[in-house]
């Protein structure tokens, strides 16, 4: 059920994001309808990799190194390299690119295909996560430190650079944030970033028991979430 209400949200996430939604005056109304419905399906992409994380980390399931690579790798693979070229051909005939573009397309892949990239990648490190997700202890100091380092701190400074971008700051303060964006950087720590936070969350999620207060909780929480996307 989820696989299918998470298919639909992304549909509308690329209906949503069309040319409009760039070229209108965000003041409009047709801006702010393409916006409310873009906002409210943002969920759709972290909620696929957490059922492969479900799926793919859990303890009771056998899988072996070997059938990782030659089953589920290997089917990954074989579509990505297929719309690599699909879409390169396809730009190259009807969109009028040059053959340049067309072998940038064929080694990068088109645009939109930077989930095929990000799942292998995931899969490549099914071996050492489900060694995290046989200790529940060990899962949980990996949340946490995901929820630092994939979340709160790439927030913080998303939200520091749009404050930036649009407000004066003291030349301090700018020479502050620097020294502590550049220490940031030095940590070089990027293992619970990004993807493989909801990959593990995930399984979590669905191996926990959550009382109905918590419950309650998450679901405000969620309808936050949305009204601060929006």
């Amino acid at each position: 059920m989820l696989r299918i209400i998470a298919t639909l949200a992304v549909i509308i996430i690329h209906v949503s994001s069309q040319s409009l939604f760039y070229l209108k005056n965000v003041h409009t109304f047709i801006w702010q309808s393409l916006n409310f419905w873009d906002s409210m399906s943002r969920w759709s992409v972290p909620v696929f990799v957490m059922i492969s994380g479900a799926l793919f980390l859990d303890p009771s399931r056998l899988i072996k190194i070997k059938t990782l690579f030659t089953k589920n790798i290997w089917r990954i693979v074989c579509a990505t390299i297929f719309w690599h070229i699909f879409y390169a051909l396809y730009t190259f005939i009807f969109e009028s690119h040059s053959l340049s573009v067309a072998i940038k397309l064929i080694i990068r892949g088109y645009s939109h295909l930077w989930f095929l990239h990000m799942i292998i990648g995931l899969y490549l490190l099914v071996p050492l996560l489900r060694k995290i997700t046989e200790n529940t202890r060990l899962t949980r100091y990996f949340l946490i430190l995901a929820a630092i380092f994939s979340i709160i701190i790439p927030t913080f400074f998303g939200v520091y650079r749009s404050i930036v971008h649009y407000q004066i700051i003291p030349a301090i303060v700018k020479s502050i944030m620097r020294s502590i964006i550049n220490l940031n950087n030095s940590f070089y720590f990027s293992f619970t970033l990004y993807f493989s936070t909801y990959f593990v969350a995930g399984y979590y999620l669905n191996h926990i028991e959550i009382n109905k207060v918590w419950q309650l909780i998450i679901y405000l929480l969620a309808i936050l979430g949305f009204v601060v996307t929006f």
